[in-house]
Formats: C-alpha cells, sequence, structure tokens
C-alpha cells in the first residue's frame, strides 16, 4: 500500500520506459552499421551479428543504468516502510513478517555493501529493520515531546 500512496508504481513505469527509450535507441544504432561490424573483425553487416555485438557493447550500459534504478527501489522500500510506521501504531508486526519472508527465502542476513549496490533491488532485512525501529522510536519521541 506504500507503494502505491507513494506513487511508485508510475514512476518506475516511466523510468522502465525511458531505459527501453534508451536501449531501443542504441540498439537502432547498431543495426546493420557496417562500421562496428568492420571494427569487430566481420566483412559486412547482419542483423544477426549486430544483435551480438549490440549485447556486448549495452552489457555496461544496462549495469549502470540497473545500479541506479535498484538504487532508487531500495529508496522506495526505505519510503513503503516509513509509511507503515506512520500509518500502523506497531512496527514490530512488519518486523516479524520481514524477519518470517527472510527466514522463508533464505535471505543473507548481512550482505557485503557492493554486493548489496550492484544487485540488491531491496535493501537487506537487518537494515529494513534497524530503520524501522528508528522511525518508530523517531515518532514516540515526537509524539511524547508534543505532551498528551
Amino acid at each position: 500500500i506504500g507503494h502505491y500512496k507513494r506513487k511508485h508504481i508510475p514512476k518506475f513505469t516511466l523510468l522502465s520506459i525511458g531505459a527501453s527509450a534508451v536501449m531501443f535507441y542504441l540498439l537502432s544504432l547498431t543495426l546493420g552499421n557496417a562500421e562496428l561490424a568492420r571494427a569487430f573483425g566481420l566483412e559486412q553487416a547482419s542483423v544477426y551479428a549486430s544483435i551480438v555485438i549490440f549485447g556486448f557493447l549495452y552489457a555496461p550500459v544496462s549495469r549502470m543504468l540497473a545500479i541506479f534504478t535498484q538504487a532508487l527501489s531500495r529508496r522506495f522500500e526505505f519510503e513503503a516502510d516509513e509509511f507503515a510506521v506512520q500509518t500502523y501504531a506497531d512496527p514490530e508486526v512488519l518486523v516479524s513478517a520481514l524477519k518470517k519472508l527472510s527466514a522463508d527465502n533464505l535471505s543473507h542476513l548481512t550482505p557485503h555493501p557492493l554486493k548489496v549496490l550492484i544487485d540488491y533491488s531491496h535493501p537487506p532485512i537487518l537494515t529494513r529493520i534497524r530503520a524501522l525501529r528508528e522511525k518508530a522510536a523517531f515518532k514516540a519521541t515526537r509524539q511524547s515531546a508534543r505532551g498528551p
């Protein structure tokens, strides 16, 4: 529900459309490109060779886009979790669900930060739990400071 309320779905849809546009544009530059075919040691350009060449050339671009989109996805997860803390008084319910999900999926609880940066679309479970509890403590502190 937090993803819906924070409008993450249309944001990611637009981002995916943009990434696809970049990919198709770059593909259009490689299809039938005789100079590129010669650079790869081919006598002439063919559609099949162009697609293989495109795969080689697009892989680093794809990785960079993935790092950006996964970082955004992790940020969106924290925002959705924050929404849960704001709307439901007990964050421990979500913590319990995250723990169960983690156990059921045999999640790695302490992955290397570089692995998270490159491959994770969701924050590690322990990081999410820590953030949830910090948000709940902050919310409780603000409410107690305001008084009854």
